[in-house]
């Protein structure tokens, strides 16, 4: 996209301040692109006031402040993608985006460190490797697999990674909201032998009383910043985010999740 920032500009020979014509610019922007042949593949450009570039840089830095992972950026062709049912757990391996699909989600069987990742309302997490039983199946199936998900269980959300990362792991209850952070190389936790997509995964809440759960992606990078709220124990509780204690290591995590802190965050 191009952007242009209209304001005054100086004629140097006359010592005079003139001002663009906007509609007339605008034609005349568009007259020269739709005459660029070279360029036949990229969208036609659009044109904004300076008040309105205000906005989209706004918006811009929101939105990075709020992406739902913030693992390295995935290409955006695929040749394979996994496409799951969230409640009857069927999935298809395709050669294509399918718009039918809860998750489609693009895969790299050429990766060696790639997961996909299941997150649980009981406070679960399954992490399972892509070039594992994955890369046997038939692309572009007629009839999907099954067991895409554990029967047993309730699907918060999928995700894929391509390197280390931190699980951020929130649950609310009558007392308050809670957090912890458990790092995805722990192999006691989350093991990478487990191929089948339908098996639980990983308990990661002791909970013993009624609870909702949140998820989030967090870079391993935070982890130092983060401290003791990165837990090595399943049956760690984590810290309530209204306790001052963890301020400094709040204001890290808030960086990364404002969600949890702001009272926009969706619970499952």
């Amino acid at each position: 996209m191009i952007l242009f920032e209209f304001g005054d500009y100086k004629d140097t020979k006359s010592e005079t301040t003139n001002s663009f014509k906007l509609d007339e610019f605008k034609s005349y922007l568009s007259t020269v692109w739709k005459n660029r042949k070279a360029f036949a593949e990229y969208d036609e450009p659009q044109i904004y006031n300076e008040s309105e570039l205000s906005e989209i840089k706004i918006n811009n830095q929101s939105n990075s402040s709020n992406s739902i992972s913030l693992t390295k950026m995935q290409p955006e062709i695929f040749d394979r993608y996994f496409c799951l049912n969230r409640e009857s757990g069927n999935y298809i391996i395709s050669s294509k985006i399918e718009d039918n699909w809860d998750y489609c989600i693009g895969l790299d069987f050429e990766a060696k460190d790639q997961f996909l990742i299941h997150f649980y309302q009981e406070g679960k997490i399954k992490k399972t490797k892509v070039n594992g039983s994955l890369s046997n199946k038939t692309v572009d199936r007629s009839k999907p697999y099954s067991n895409g998900k554990c029967q047993k269980l309730t699907l918060s959300d999928v995700q894929l990674i391509n390197q280390p990362v931190l699980f951020g792991i929130a649950y609310k209850t009558r007392y308050g909201i809670f957090f912890k952070a458990m790092d995805e190389q722990n192999l006691e936790n989350f093991r990478t032998d487990n191929p089948e997509l339908h098996q639980e995964g990983k308990k990661v809440l002791y909970i013993d009383e009624p609870f909702q759960t949140a998820y989030k992606i967090l870079p391993y990078e935070i982890k130092d910043a983060l401290g003791t709220l990165v837990q090595q124990s399943p049956t760690s509780k984590g810290a309530e985010i209204a306790n001052n204690y963890y301020a400094e290591k709040w204001k890290t995590l808030k960086k990364y999740w404002a969600e949890l802190f702001n009272g926009s965050l969706e619970w499952s």
